[in-house]
């Protein structure tokens, strides 16, 4: 249990008129200070202030009203210059400066005095509030209820749970019915309007249970714990599922979610479902630790109950603070998969946070096809689930050393498939007069499968390398001028460019069978 922290009003009023059965709703905009901006986003204020609505609407027994009233922002702003010395309030001109905001700031020093470990200062009644970010995470929903508690004109009353207890815990929020009607003061346009569909007629009558079945403005829906007739979420289903990009925080809640599915660590129901596409290879990291809730979380393979399930975590083994699910999985770039986020055993159900990444592995090789997938997909755009993207019978590690494109079948365009073709990076008519002219085969008639078009070492240009190829790259060597040959086809060594006496002698070690053989690296073999 965190110790109790004070929250000060600074000026005192009486409460105002009795409270109505419609929704009130007080829609302000929030300002954090320049130098503290980067610890709270918009999606993170809004699921505080989602918690201190749950606070005002709920009915946490005999001393609580069900107030229909929410907390809202129009938006937030940053506010400040850097060094100004405001993300630490503790001083009243500073106080003063901050004057019409609701303003986020690092921490609070004083409020009205000086003083310690200060959630919050707000006027009372006012608009203008502090609250401390180096507020327990936990109770920050509850400082932000409490100070626009202050805002409306109450003041401090230390009984049972008391939303505005001087000293707040864990457990505070119960409004009276008076408290109430007061806070809902704070109501300014635009209205939510419409009626708090589980609620009783008068404020402090009894709400009706969560997944009660509830009719409002002819939707079906279930009582959402918060007092109001919900209809199901959007992402209810898997197969509806919200896609989730990586680097994104979404703000969810699956309190009026049914169940469509089942996770292997831990019984689970009231899920909703998120669709992510893999932006890397390597491990996912899967964080629901601002939750707050017993809640599990599993990544799949698809919807339904064939398909597989990747990972599953109950326990976030990050953070002993953290009762939300921290999963790591293993994934493929492109891979589509399925994240269900559900209630745990013990039935917490409510609003969450939930954010994936992606930590890149440099090494790993997915198809086995001889590439990193960081190259496949960082440099290449080849797919790092298939060893063959283009299909055409040749994995891309190899097409990267034969010289031919991993991303189209028919490198050269000339209707045959790379793997089919005897000229795969040169478009030909798919001949191949020959080889070489060796003892066995003394006319090189019998076919090689290397076309005519790519032959190298042919600077006849007949299609058989020869022995008249050997003499007139010899004498090309000797007398370029005199003996003029296809430069094109003259390279007969691997990587060779030139037509030189080295060519010469491979190509007659070639006809009489001896190693190395005539590389296909001439031009002529090129695209």
């Amino acid at each position: 249990m965190p110790a109790a922290v004070l929250l000060p009003g600074m000026l005192l009023a009486a409460g105002l008129a009795a409270a109505q059965a419609s929704l009130r709703s007080d829609r302000v905009v929030y300002s954090i200070h320049v130098d503290v901006a980067d610890q709270l986003d918009l999606e993170q204020l809004r699921l505080y202030l989602r918690e201190g609505s749950e606070l005002l609407q709920g009915d946490q027994g005999a001393d609580d009203a069900a107030c229909c009233m929410e907390l809202a922002e129009i938006g937030l702003e940053v506010f400040g210059t850097p060094g100004d010395g405001l993300d630490v309030l503790d001083a009243e001109d500073e106080f003063l400066q901050l004057l019409g905001r609701r303003a986020l700031v690092g921490s609070i020093l004083w409020c009205g005095m000086p003083l310690p470990n200060i959630a919050g200062c707000g006027q009372t009644p006012g608009d203008t509030m502090v609250v401390a970010l180096d507020t327990p995470p936990e109770l920050l929903g509850l400082t932000l209820a409490h100070e626009r508690g202050h805002n409306a004109g109450l003041n401090h009353r230390d009984e049972s749970c008391a939303l505005m207890a001087s000293g707040i815990m864990d457990g505070n929020g119960c409004l009276n019915e008076a408290e109430c009607s007061t806070y809902r003061q704070l109501d300014r346009p635009p209205w939510s309007g419409g009626e708090c569909g589980c609620h009783g007629d008068l404020p402090g009558q009894p709400v009706e249970p969560d997944g009660t079945s509830c009719v409002e403005d002819g939707v079906a829906g279930i009582c959402h714990s918060d007092g109001f007739c919900d209809p199901p979420p959007p992402n209810d289903g898997c197969s509806a599922a919200t896609p989730l990009p990586a680097g994104l925080s979404v703000l969810d809640d699956n309190d009026v979610a049914g169940t469509d599915g089942a996770a292997s660590c831990a019984a689970s129901g009231a899920d909703v479902w998120y669709a992510h596409i893999a932006d890397c290879s390597g491990t996912l990291n899967v964080d629901l630790c601002d939750a707050g809730l017993d809640v599990v979380a599993s990544l799949h393979e698809g919807c339904g109950a064939a398909a597989g399930e990747r990972g599953c975590a109950h326990a976030c083994p990050t953070s002993g603070d953290c009762r939300g699910a921290c999963l790591e999985a293993p994934v493929v770039f492109g891979e589509a998969l399925r994240l269900r986020v559900a209630r745990g055993g013990n039935g917490d159900t409510g609003p969450f946070i939930v954010r994936v990444s992606c930590e890149e592995d440099p090494a790993l090789d997915s198809d086995g096809d001889g590439l990193p997938d960081v190259l496949e997909y960082g440099t290449l755009g080849t797919d790092p689930r298939a060893a063959d993207s283009d299909g055409d019978g040749w994995d891309d590690g190899l097409e990267l050393d034969l010289g031919t494109s991993p991303l189209l079948a028919d490198t050269d365009g000339d209707g045959a498939t790379d793997s089919q073709d005897v000229c795969p990076r040169v478009w030909d008519d798919q001949s191949d007069s020959g080889g070489l002219a060796t003892p066995l085969d003394p006319l090189g008639s019998w076919p090689d499968g290397i076309g005519d078009a790519c032959q190298c070492g042919d600077v006849s240009g007949d299609g058989v390398v020869s022995t008249l190829d050997a003499v007139s790259i010899r004498a090309f060597a000797l007398d370029s001028a005199t003996f003029p040959v296809d430069l094109a086809r003259c390279a007969a060594s691997a990587g060779g460019t030139g037509c030189g006496l080295a060519d010469a002698v491979i190509v007659r070690r070639a006809l009489r069978g001896l190693l190395p053989g005539i590389a296909q690296a001439c031009p002529a073999a090129g695209p």
